[in-house]
């Protein structure tokens, strides 16, 4: 628990699900360090918002939980932040898994709309 006046969510100023754009975070006074080191790298301000809206995306999907493991970082990003909804987003998160697709194919298919002509 936060000592009185510290915020629970020490990288914003707000809760996880505000809103908030990448623009609210703040840098922290410390270094981010755990108990694996300080070498840590990968927490730039950038992939700590990218990793809060993975976060928020697919929190409560469990049925895509074993489909996101199998695809590479940016292949769910481009799937994140391409398809708008969450059938879509389910549809090239198994596409793309399945077919053991690079970033660039991911691309095309998302470019090409794939789920958009399947639905039709």
């Amino acid at each position: 628990m936060p000592d009185r006046g510290e915020r629970p969510y020490p990288l914003c100023h707000a809760g996880p699900r505000a809103g908030i754009s990448p623009l609210t975070f703040r840098r922290p006074k410390t270094p981010c360090t755990c108990a694996y080191g300080t070498g840590l790298k990968g927490f730039s301000l950038p992939n700590v918002w990218r990793m809060k809206q993975f976060y928020e995306t697919y929190s409560m999907n469990e049925k895509l939980a074993a489909v996101l493991r199998e695809i590479s970082w940016t292949n769910n990003l481009l799937i994140m932040s391409r398809a708008k909804t969450d059938g879509a987003r389910e549809f090239y998160l198994k596409l793309a898994a399945e077919n053991n697709y690079s970033s660039r194919e991911l691309e095309r298919q998302l470019n090409a709309m794939v789920y958009e002509r399947t639905i039709a």
